[in-house]
């Protein structure tokens, strides 16, 4: 059974409410003991490569976390694959 801790983060514990500081990207979330939501803070992680803390990142085909930066250098030297389709969108958008 989980604790409804209603507008507070099940990572962090903090207010996620409107007004809080962390209500813009927040996700609705559980774990086996809460139910609540999870602040950008808590989703995010660091970049394998520059350490740079990113809550959008992308797999290559090692399967290291990275921020859009290094994922898009990976990609341009052939690096690893483009699984998300990037380059053809950045290649192809007028």
């Amino acid at each position: 059974m989980t604790i409804d801790i209603g507008h507070n983060c099940i990572g962090c514990h903090e207010d996620t409410q409107f007004g809080s500081g962390r209500f813009v990207n927040r996700i609705p979330a559980e774990n086996d003991e809460y139910n609540g939501y999870l602040c950008v803070d808590c989703q995010s992680d660091n970049c394998n490569e520059c350490d740079k803390l990113t809550h959008e990142y992308f797999h290559d085909d090692d399967g290291n976390f990275l921020c859009e930066d290094c994922y898009m250098d990976k990609l341009k030297k052939g690096l690893t694959s483009d699984h998300y389709d990037i380059l053809e969108e950045v290649i192809y958008t007028p």
